[in-house]
Order: C-alpha cells, then sequence, then structure tokens
C-alpha cells in the first residue's frame, strides 16, 4: 500500500496474512533487499485491518491504517498509527482512536515533521475529517480537529469522505480531501493547520 526508505532501511506498510487482513510492516535492508523485521496485528477479521501509510523521520518509522480491534469492542475500524524503532522493529507507541459510537475510523495518510506527526483519515458515520498530531518521541497527542463538512453524511459519502493526504512544512501542515456540501454534491477540500 505504501513505502519510504531512509538511510539503511526500506519500510513497507501492507496488506497481509493468509485472509489478506493483516496491519503489516515490514522492514528490509535497503543495500541488500535482506528481510530484518515484521509487525502484524493477526485479527483475522476478514479486510478490516489495512496499513496505508508510512513516513521515517529520527530512526522511527510511523504506519497510519485501520484495525478492527479494540478490547472489548466489536463491529468498528479504529483510526491506527503506530511508531517503530526503524532498527529492531520494537513498537515505541500507538494511537487507536474510534468515535463514542461504532464508527468506521480510518487513517489515510501520515507525515513526520520535524518531531511532530501528523496522520489524516475520516470517519463514518458521522463522514467527519480527522487530523491527529502526535509528539513524535512520545506519541502524546499535541492536537486534533475532528471536522464536519456543512452537508453531513449525503448519499455515497462514505466512499468520498475524509481527509485523504497530508503533507508538512514551513511550521504548517496541509491536509486535503472531500466532504459533502449542503446541496449534497461532494466538494474539494483544501485545509491549512499550525502544526504547532
Amino acid at each position: 500500500m505504501a513505502i519510504t526508505a531512509a538511510r539503511k532501511h526500506v519500510i513497507v506498510a501492507a496488506v497481509g496474512g493468509a485472509a489478506l487482513d493483516d496491519f503489516l510492516v515490514q522492514s528490509y535492508d535497503a543495500a541488500t533487499g535482506h528481510f530484518l523485521w515484521e509487525d502484524r496485528t493477526f485479527v483475522s477479521t476478514a479486510f478490516d485491518n489495512e496499513a496505508v501509510a508510512v513516513d521515517i523521520e529520527a530512526r522511527r518509522a510511523f504506519v497510519a491504517g485501520w484495525v478492527l480491534w479494540l478490547p472489548g469492542t466489536s463491529n468498528q475500524e479504529a483510526f491506527l498509527v503506530r511508531a517503530y524503532d526503524t532498527d529492531s522493529g520494537i513498537l515505541r507507541w500507538e494511537d487507536q482512536f474510534p468515535s463514542p459510537q461504532i464508527c468506521i475510523c480510518n487513517a489515510h495518510d501520515v507525515v513526520v515533521d520535524h518531531g511532530r506527526v501528523i496522520a489524516v483519515g475520516h470517519a463514518a458515520p458521522p463522514g467527519a475529517w480527522i487530523v491527529r498530531a502526535h509528539d513524535a518521541k512520545r506519541g502524546d497527542l499535541l492536537w486534533s480537529d475532528n471536522f464536519a463538512p456543512v452537508g453531513g453524511t449525503g448519499s455515497n459519502a462514505f466512499a468520498i469522505q475524509g481527509a485523504r493526504a497530508v503533507a508538512a512544512d514551513g511550521g504548517r501542515v496541509f491536509v486535503v480531501g472531500s466532504g459533502i456540501n449542503a446541496g449534497g454534491n461532494a466538494d474539494f477540500i483544501v485545509r491549512t493547520y499550525d502544526a504547532k
């Protein structure tokens, strides 16, 4: 689903497993292609778990996606961000974000910039954007924004709404996606945030 490289590591975000339903992260040696380490969820819920975006900074890899895996909770997908040590594959921290009710909460992209990890996605219902910023080292949530377009969910909204991609530069975060307007049609939306 996504790939990034830094120094001697190539990190892949993927969907894997016998049933193709694991949030899967793999690392390879950039010079030789040798397999180094792997992390996967082993949830086995059939297509409800995916790692779809990855970025690297300061010997940590940050992977975003979703997983149907919340202790004591069923029938919802959690927006998931995981931070790994690039050398060992050790999980340093993770963030699972559901809404208070049953929710399809998916992360679609992640970027790390100067010690801040920004992950973006959507929640359906109600079809809101999700933008979450974390401290890259500790995983602390620095700020978040759940933006609901004025038109609500609308018809076929789950397939098109939400924050889909993110970039960061010069202390700002730029997020692009779409949402349903008051007339029931889809709007192309770009939003800018202060990274701090």
